[in-house]
Formats: C-alpha cells, structure tokens, sequence
C-alpha cells in the first residue's frame, strides 16, 4: 500500500469523525423537533431520511464548489509551478548537463520538454474524476451523518425532550 493510499484513507476517516461531530451538534440543537416528530407517532425512518436528505443537499452543494474552485485553483498553482521550472531550467542548463534531474531519476528521461512539463501538471476534471468526487465525498458525508441520527432516533420521545 502507497503513501497516496495511507493518506486518501486518513482522509476519509478523519472527515467521518469532523462531520459526525459538526451532524451530532446540529442535531442536539434539534433535539425538542426530533423528540415532538416522535412523540407525535411520527416514523423513526421519515425522521432519518429527512436530516440525511437535509445534509446530502447541503453536501452536493458543496462539493460542487469544491470541486470547481479546487480546479480553478490548481490550474493557476499548476501553470506558475511550470513557469518557474521554465525558467530555473534555461537558468541552469550547465547544471543540467552535469547531475541527473528529477525528470531522469523518476521518469527515465534526460529532456525537459515543455509537452513533458504540460503533461506532468495537467489538472483538468474528467467524467470520471468528478464521480469518484462525488462518490467518496458524499459516502463520507452519509456514513458520518447516519452514526449520531441512528443514536437519536433511537431514543424515546421522553429522553429526546428531557
């Protein structure tokens, strides 16, 4: 298992923790609604679907304005990087010559391209990218939201309003 893996995972897991506590206090602030929904012979389930729907919308949102503002990011941070590599490497083509670059040492080849460079720091979205996105970020949300709803939907009306 990579370093990427490790790190993805880590991720995930601390943003279930962050989440399941940001979803247990925005339901302790609705703790008397949830408590009345019951007490008036409401479905547990109805209760349940209704605050994952509320935070799954809310989440889709978010993760939309993540996803774009994160390109639009990195597609600026990308062509900077390039440039200054550009320029550090017609600065230094004696120092090339002389000890193998990071370009030979990870990928084998002795050119610096600047189609090698483009390639390297392509950021753009496919199809493919923004589902696993949305996939993981709303799993991780729905995951994180189920653990403290199923605790209070659980409890007795009584035990909610006390």
């Amino acid at each position: 298992m990579n370093i990427t893996n490790v790190m993805m995972w880590g991720a995930i897991i601390a943003a279930i923790l962050v989440i399941t506590l940001v979803v247990t206090l925005f339901l302790h602030d609705r703790r008397h609604e949830i408590g009345i929904y019951l007490s008036l012979g409401e479905k547990r389930s109805k209760i349940l679907w209704q605050i994952l729907t509320e935070v799954l919308v809310v989440s889709v949102v978010g993760i939309m304005i993540a996803l774009f503002v994160g390109n639009i990011i990195s597609n600026q941070m990308s062509q900077n990087i390039l440039r200054n590599e550009m320029i550090a490497f017609d600065e230094s083509r004696d120092w090339w010559e002389r000890f193998p670059s990071t370009m030979e040492i990870y990928f084998g080849q002795r050119e610096l391209t600047p189609e090698l460079m483009l390639e390297a720091f392509d950021t753009s979205l496919s199809t493919e990218i923004i589902i696993l996105f949305y996939t993981v970020g709303l799993g991780t949300v729905a995951i994180a939201t189920l653990i403290p709803i199923i605790y209070i939907v659980k409890l007795e009306p009584k035990k909610v309003l006390l």
